[in-house]
């Protein structure tokens, strides 16, 4: 009799302790995956808040070139008539933002571009830049538009061209060029 009851007690205790086992068990894995879960939208928070400050970074840059243009009369680079060419964000960004200022005021540069001295998304990477000039007849040929195309390479940090994940704004400057006027010698006229 007296094994029966230790044998039952054991039992008992066994089933009790795989209880606590299965209980301990389930509140590991609830906790890890509200740990995870929590830990993934936290991620993709601040990955949400990143692209909506490259996209306000991107319409800086172009502000930037705008407000260099209207001060300096010349655009931060020498531009290409009819072609497509890339510029450098990094070796405009002192011709911007390092240029003294005659006619108006330079926005302030954020500080990972100050750090970087680089026009960069906010995963570090140098933001992309196209131009494209290009002239329209009917208009006349006073003014030169540059299609600019700008992009970062966005969170998977691949140059996609601006596809995929890539953060792309396109923008429009127009350029006006003055026309040298011919110049005609004055006759003097003679006294009759």
């Amino acid at each position: 009799m007296a094994k029966q009851v230790t044998s039952r007690v054991a039992t008992v205790g066994t089933a009790k302790l795989r209880i606590l086992i299965i209980l301990l068990i389930g509140c590991i894995l609830a906790f890890a995956t509200y740990w995870l879960s929590s830990a993934y939208l936290t991620r993709k928070k601040i990955e949400a808040y990143a692209i909506s400050e490259t996209r306000k970074d991107i319409e800086l840059v172009a502000s930037a070139i705008q407000t260099y243009l209207e001060d300096k009369d010349k655009l931060p680079f020498k531009p290409l008539s009819d072609e497509e060419f890339i510029v450098s964000a990094k070796a405009i960004y002192p011709t911007i933002f390092n240029s003294k200022m005659l006619k108006v005021e330079m926005v302030e540069p954020p500080i990972h571009w100050k750090t970087t001295e680089n026009i960069v998304d906010r995963w570090n990477n140098e933001l992309n830049i196209v131009v494209k000039a290009k002239q329209f007849p009917e208009v006349g040929e006073s003014v030169t538009y540059y299609f600019f195309k700008i992009w970062s390479n966005g969170p998977n940090q691949i140059n996609d061209n601006g596809d995929n994940d890539d953060i792309i704004e396109n923008f429009i400057i127009p350029v006006w060029v003055e026309i040298p006027q011919t110049i005609r010698p004055v006759v003097p006229r003679l006294r009759k």
